[in-house]
């Protein structure tokens, strides 16, 4: 493991805009930062032999927590509330303390809602949303307007998140800005990981498990009063992925017989329905390769952003390569005293 994890590796927790202070963090034993597309972002914070005379002081629920990780200087990973305290006592071995909570997204989590929306795009739905929750909210209109959509007693974060799939958006927290936009997936790579360099561990997979030669979406138009059948077909499946692995996944799926991915019993209309199609066609092409990994400490890889993998065996381009864009679904970045800072992370090969 490269020594620059541990040498260099720096933290910086401020709670309610204030730094701990030195007498707090010297028990700091570690922090896990969980960053996960369409999930409320999670920190957790664990101390050793800290007095839990300091606790009230310093940890309070509903205290703001802003966390930063990096080398030399530390960069801001996470701004959250804290939700609980988990205490730890043994007689063998010195109490532990867990804070934990969550970002802002976690209040869309408040209770369940019936309603309706009329006349409207996800993207409004969304903006609505985020306003009811004092959340900032940054969107890309979408482009089909909906004659009626209902939240059936839902949480707003079951609710948007049911959106989302629907129309290829993701949603995520970043920088304390709600994000409902499309899947980035055409955007140039924010990081190079290159394996032996800051690239530890790279665990990639190629299934044709969740594949699919088309996907047929039906239902029926309540406004119009008939039945909708719309289909999309793998054909633009070679674009999915910048590799020959896509080209190949679409080859053995239609040889193998592939059902097709049908969805039904969903009252839509035309253009909502071919939407549909099309974004679980796409969906389901980024499930062809999947990855894990583990590299340096990297504040800068987050849900939503590209990375550029290098460095693996085999020839680069080949039927079977795995090196080239991937897109970042999930994130933990993780700081203890013993290794550093490092960063573990889930992907899939890029669309494009």
């Amino acid at each position: 493991m490269p020594l620059q994890t541990l040498l260099n590796s720096r933290f910086q927790i401020l709670v309610n805009q204030s730094k701990l202070p030195m007498a707090v963090e010297a028990y700091l034993d570690s922090i896990t930062v969980e960053i996960d597309r369409n999930l409320p972002g999670l920190f957790q914070i664990e101390f050793i032999g800290l007095d839990f005379a300091e606790v009230p002081a310093h940890f309070s629920p509903g205290a703001i927590v802003d966390i930063q990780l990096g080398f030399d200087q530390p960069e801001p990973l996470i701004k959250g509330e804290i939700l609980g305290l988990e205490p730890q006592f043994s007689s063998a071995q010195p109490p532990r303390l867990t804070v934990w909570g969550c970002d802002s997204l976690h209040r869309l989590q408040w209770g369940t809602k019936t309603r309706t929306f009329l006349n409207t795009t996800d993207s409004a739905i969304a903006q609505k949303i985020a306003s009811e929750a004092l959340l900032v909210l940054q969107t890309a209109e979408s482009p089909v307007v909906h004659e009626y959509v209902m939240q059936a007693n839902q949480t707003d974060l079951q609710f948007l998140l049911q959106r989302a799939q629907q129309v290829g958006y993701e949603l995520f927290m970043a920088d304390g800005t709600l994000f409902f936009q499309p899947i980035l997936q055409n955007t140039s790579p924010r990081q190079v990981l290159t394996l032996g360099q800051n690239l530890l561990e790279f665990y990639p997979r190629f299934s044709l498990m969740s594949q699919a030669a088309k996907v047929t979406v039906k239902g029926w138009d309540i406004f119009q009063k008939q039945a909708i059948a719309e289909t999309k077909n793998a054909g633009k499946f070679a674009q999915v992925n910048d590799s020959n692995l896509a080209v190949r996944g679409e080859v053995l799926a239609r040889r193998s017989g592939a059902a097709a991915a049908v969805i039904t019993n969903r009252p839509v209309n035309t253009s909502t329905a071919q939407q549909m199609a099309q974004t679980q066609l796409d969906q389901t092409a980024l499930e062809l390769v999947t990855a894990e990994g583990t590299c340096v400490g990297n504040s800068q890889i987050r849900p939503g952003t590209m990375v550029l993998i290098q460095g693996l065996d085999g020839q680069p381009g080949g039927q079977y390569s795995f090196e080239g864009k991937y897109y970042v679904t999930g994130v933990t970045h993780r700081f203890d005293v013993v290794q550093g800072y490092l960063t573990d992370f889930k992907a899939k090969r890029n669309a494009q």
